[in-house]
């Protein structure tokens, strides 16, 4: 109980800080530093929340396109017309199969099942009434990639960081790296988060719920270099990973554009 107080008492000047900051309509972002006692540096979050009632969540990947090289994030976002990206998850060693199931559709990039236990799903199925987004625990009573398929037409299965509704699932192992993540708050919104500070997924889950966001789900999708987040909106561009003057290329991303308007 103490640590906990002690947390908080750290946390709150930083999130007081924290405004965000709207790049467009049902797009912000904003980068909080926290400072924890077992770490000699300051720890940065950087997010980007997104309404979608306003953006669409995008799959592409590699094992889609006919040909060509791998991209980085911008490159993706440049060549679908997307507003950002981040790592769809982790890959194999072939640099192109996803280390879970994914499947965009009638594509399915990788069809390989494991054990992890968080499944994105976006793009809902015609006629379903579902949240146009979610993150699934596939260790709940009734969830499986198949009845998420009934609903969603876009799922992607990767380690899970936060089961809902907010419980950190990710054990002490005191290993640290940069990561990404993807997150849900409790209004349904969509988080890309980047952190580059080397930080152990314990207390990066802890920095996250004892935040303001108001996260019940997220999901871990890359660390260390290949971490990487592209935001373009407006003036505003966003390069953030290891090193922002070199992006290392992608063979799957999540990214978002915005919803059509209708007429």
């Amino acid at each position: 109980m103490r640590y906990i107080i002690c947390l908080l008492a750290l946390l709150i000047p930083s999130l007081v800080q924290a405004q965000w900051k709207e790049l467009s309509p049902g797009l912000e972002y904003r980068a909080q530093s926290v400072t924890l006692p077992e770490y000699s540096y300051p720890i940065e979050i950087n997010a980007i929340r997104i309404d979608l009632q306003k953006w669409d969540l995008v799959f592409r990947g590699i094992s889609q396109e006919a040909d060509g090289p791998l991209k980085t994030p911008k490159e993706w976002c440049e060549k679908y017309s997307l507003t950002a990206a981040i790592n769809a998850g982790m890959y194999n060693d072939d640099y192109q199969t996803h280390t879970g199931y994914v499947r965009d559709g009638e594509h399915r990039s990788s069809l390989h099942r494991n054990n992890y236990k968080s499944l994105l799903a976006f793009n809902p199925a015609k006629g379903k009434q579902v949240p146009p987004a979610r993150i699934f625990d596939l260790d709940q009573p009734g969830v499986t990639i198949d009845s998420v398929l009934k609903d969603y037409s876009t799922v992607i299965q990767n380690l899970r960081l936060i089961k809902r509704l907010g419980i950190s699932v990710w054990p002490d192992q005191g290993n640290r790296w940069s990561e990404a993540a993807i997150a849900e708050d409790k209004q349904g919104r969509i988080l890309f988060l980047y952190c580059p500070s080397p930080v152990s997924m314990h207390d990066f889950n802890k920095i996250l719920l004892y935040s303001d966001m108001e996260i019940v789900a997220a999901q871990h999708l890359e660390g260390n270099a290949p971490a990487q987040v592209y935001l373009k909106a407006g003036s505003t561009e966003l390069i953030l990973s290891e090193d922002p003057d070199l992006m290392l290329p992608l063979p799957n991303i999540i990214g978002i554009r915005p919803k059509p308007v209708r007429k």
